[in-house]
This record gives structure tokens, C-alpha cells and sequence, in this order.
């Protein structure tokens, strides 16, 4: 889902502006998603034993 400033903004800008703002976004969505997903699974509880675990040898 773009948002829709960015239809609003590519009609301002060159095409390799826009490339570029795509990118940026599109990168900053996957570390979004990336650290939600890293979130998610370090609140399961088998990856908190499975760390525990690995301390404690």
C-alpha cells in the first residue's frame, strides 16, 4: 500500500527522484515489518527458553 503523498509527490519530481523516494520507502517498510516480526518472535515463549537455554551452557 503506497501512500498517497507519493502520487502527489511523483508528480512533482524527475523519474530517478521518484526511483529513488520508492526505494527509500519500499526499505523503510521491510525494517518496519522486519522488526515487527522480530518483535513478534522474541515475545514467543520457546525463543525465551531456547535463550535461556543457551545461556546457561
Amino acid at each position: 500500500m503506497i501512500p498517497q503523498q507519493l502520487f502527489v509527490i511523483a508528480k512533482l519530481q524527475s523519474m530517478q527522484q521518484l526511483k529513488l523516494l520508492l526505494r527509500n520507502w519500499q526499505t523503510q517498510q521491510m525494517e518496519e515489518e522486519e522488526e515487527a516480526f522480530l518483535t513478534q518472535c522474541l515475545s514467543q515463549d520457546f525463543v525465551k527458553t531456547y535463550f535461556r537455554s543457551m545461556h546457561r551452557s
